[in-house]
């Protein structure tokens, strides 16, 4: 089977035209599932923090994050994660053999740390105890399940800067930045939409969260793209996912922004806020399915390759 061809315009760059790279495999599931992990993580976060600030009385929220968690970051994420895979086995062998230096491995432990302490902790809420053992062992459990979430929402991005896929290498500092933020906008908006499902009064507190979440969000996303600029790899991000990535950066940034800011002037609205809420979900998934697809497209641009590769520092001889 022949090599796939690199772009015409990148041909002088390389042998033949070929690309030096094979873009990667990763489509919509790992991009979902990046999302959800960080969701479900930020989740946990934030349930560390509320029980921290006022024992029992955001008591709904806590409940709300760890079944939240245990539901999407225990069972929907990994079941996407093992479907992309193809052969299920394939995650049963990465937890056979720690390697400290692989940001797969590293995930692999984390993902299953963070299933299993987010099932401990929503066990009880389950079964349905609202005080005693029971409920004390999930608190026991909860500062775990938030150290956990911190890895959920953050691991992901020094697994694709550790890649040789330039424009996914360009921004490993602020790429971690940026998904972290996410998740803890997301996991906010996710929270705040059940808080006012059940009428509770913590989702003013939710939408102040997800609205400083977002703010670090743009910041972030903007010096993501300056570094992608000056290491000449942004021109990847082109055509459809370009326009997804404007999509996601409209609805999960501009969209509660604004909303948020109505809130501040004229009152709390329960549709702008359940609109920004969305629109933070919404955008989260779109960026990040973007930015997956827009790193095959510059495995296969050469120029993109070799402007990375000439800008990393050589080890010496």
């Amino acid at each position: 089977m022949n090599a796939p061809r690199a772009d015409n315009a990148y041909q002088g760059d390389t042998y033949y035209g070929r690309a030096a790279l094979k873009p990667s495999l990763y489509g919509w599931k790992i991009a979902l599932y990046t999302a959800l992990a960080g969701l479900a993580g930020g989740a946990q976060c934030i349930a560390w923090a509320a029980q921290r600030s006022a024992r029992g009385r955001h008591l709904p929220l806590v409940r709300h994050a760890r079944l939240l968690a245990a539901g999407i970051g225990g069972a929907a994420g990994p079941a996407l994660l093992v479907s992309d895979l193809k052969t299920p086995a394939r995650f049963h062998h990465m937890l056979r053999i720690w390697r400290p230096t692989s940001p797969m491995s590293i995930g692999s432990f984390v993902l299953t740390a963070f299933g299993a302490v987010s099932a401990f902790t929503a066990l009880p809420t389950i079964a349905g105890a609202k005080s005693g053992r029971r409920a004390d062992w999930g608190d026991r459990m909860q500062a775990p399940a938030a150290l956990a979430g911190a890895g959920m929402m953050t691991y992901t991005a020094p697994f694709l800067a550790a890649t040789a896929t330039p424009l996914w290498s360009a921004t490993p500092r602020g790429l971690a930045v940026q998904f972290a933020a996410q998740g803890v906008a997301s996991g906010a908006a996710a929270l705040a939409l059940a808080a006012r499902w059940g009428e509770e009064g913590e989702a003013g507190a939710l939408d102040r969260i997800a609205c400083g979440a977002t703010v670090v969000v743009a910041a972030a996303s903007y010096v993501n793209g300056r570094a992608r600029k000056q290491a000449d790899v942004a021109a990847a991000m082109q055509g459809r996912w370009r326009a997804m990535d404007a999509a996601g950066a409209l609805l999960g940034v501009a969209l509660p922004l604004a909303c948020y800011a109505l809130d501040a002037v004229r009152g709390t609205s329960r549709a702008r806020s359940a609109a920004a809420a969305v629109g933070i979900l919404a955008g989260s998934f779109l960026t990040r399915w973007a930015l997956f697809e827009a790193g095959k497209t510059s495995a296969g641009r050469p120029r993109d390759y070799f402007a990375r590769a000439s800008a990393r520092p050589r080890s010496p001889p």
